[in-house]
């Protein structure tokens, strides 16, 4: 059982307190207090008010922040400079995703995870489970076939610069495309292409090497096996087909739900760590490689 603060006592709060309480009946948490920028109470939902002043970081193995966006990032700062290790420090929807894996989301967050995909399937679960970007290829796209290239010798393309490409137009939508050497990169959710090669520059340094969990979304069986075939510890392909390996998941789920909603295979492939679906066991995965896939009645 982890000793806990909360910190934040507003409207995040009362909605997450169902969550709250459900890990404390599982015996997950125990919550020592909460804190907050108000300070004129002396429980709050029952909870012991610790003014900020009087917190003592070494007494709570969690913190779970009650905000959001700019708010959780100067909480977050705020905390720090307090004295508590910023692996403790966990964003509120990950009370909702846990599954009874609190100590293992704990270990994931502190190993720093680097992931790796071919679409928005690595920045859909890092947002998700509220983790720091540490991969550089996040809201982006990258072909099939170069994506294999950049994974059969990713330190190379890593440290090779890019180059803008021009601007791609697709379904009413703009967004700049650029060459890592001889890789193709659409950059989807970004303005400009300076943008987008600034925040690469700062996320390819947060890069772990020794932590990592690579993702192939294809309908390409060539290429699914040449993935398949990769060595990397972790790994993991989505794909229509069904294959022997344990890697390989075969995508069944939405054949009539999101088929009807005319979702190409790599948005199907990316919504399945969006807020919308879970199909796996993202806790699992990132812990030691294991693919659980969740009940989906």
């Amino acid at each position: 059982m982890f000793n806990c603060l909360i910190w934040g006592s507003g409207k995040v709060f009362t909605n997450e307190l169902q969550g709250i309480r459900y890990l404390e009946l599982t015996k997950q948490i125990k919550v020592c207090g909460i804190t907050s920028h108000v300070d004129c109470f002396s429980t709050i939902a029952g909870y012991p008010y610790v003014p900020k002043d009087d917190l003592q970081s070494e007494q709570y193995d969690i913190v779970f922040i009650m905000a959001d966006g700019s708010v959780f990032s100067s909480i977050v700062a705020e905390a720090v400079s307090r004295g508590f290790d910023e692996d403790i420090l966990v964003h509120h929807r990950v009370i909702h995703i846990i599954n009874n894996n609190l100590d293992k989301y704990l270990e994931i967050k502190k190993r720093h995870v680097t992931i790796f995909a071919n679409n928005c399937w690595g920045g859909f679960t890092y947002h998700k489970l509220g983790l720091e970007f540490l991969s550089p290829l996040i809201n982006m796209a990258i072909p099939d076939e170069d994506y294999i290239k950049f994974l059969e010798n990713p330190r190379q393309y890593i440290d090779s610069e890019l180059y803008y490409m021009g601007n791609m137009d697709d379904e009413n939508i703009s967004f700049p495309t650029a060459k890592c050497e001889d890789v193709d990169l659409y950059l989807i959710h970004y303005e400009t292409f300076e943008e987008a090669k600034t925040i690469w520059n700062k996320r390819k340094n947060r890069i772990n090497w020794e932590n990592m969990m690579v993702v192939f979304s294809t309908e390409n069986l060539d290429l699914a096996k040449r993935f398949l075939d990769l060595k990397y510890e972790h790994k993991i392909c989505f794909s229509p087909f069904e294959l022997e390996e344990k890697e390989c998941v075969q995508i069944d789920l939405f054949k009539g739900r999101m088929m009807k909603e005319n979702y190409s295979f790599a948005a199907m492939a990316a919504n399945l760590a969006s807020e919308q679906y879970q199909y796996i066991d993202l806790i699992d995965l990132l812990y030691d490689g294991t693919i659980t896939k969740l009940s989906q009645e």
